[in-house]
């Protein structure tokens, strides 16, 4: 299993997309931000389990859906790298610009 690292900016993301839900039903984000952990935990043991996209060039950076959500991630032989959680709507390119 590799090592898993969030970065600063995903977990910003976490806390964004936990705010956003909350604001309606801390069940349900709670349940979310539980599902894509769970996600990225995943990552760990099968870090080519996700898949690239068209519209973003950079052919190291994989994606993980958790739907509606993405999880952003590049991976090594020791490590895999969450860059970013974004929903599935956004423009990914301009995501990953910020």
């Amino acid at each position: 299993m590799r090592v898993v690292i969030v970065s600063p900016r995903a977990r910003v993301d976490l806390l964004e997309i936990w705010d956003y839900i909350a604001a309606d039903d801390l069940q349900a984000a709670d349940g979310m931000i539980d599902r894509i952990e769970q996600g990225i935990e995943l990552l760990g043991e099968f870090p080519g389990a996700g898949h690239e996209r068209a519209e973003v060039r950079r052919s190291t950076y994989r994606f993980w859906a958790v739907r509606p959500y993405l999880i952003v991630y590049r991976y090594t032989l020791r490590r895999v790298t969450v860059l970013r959680v974004v929903h599935g709507a956004r423009d990914l390119r301009r995501a990953l610009r910020q």
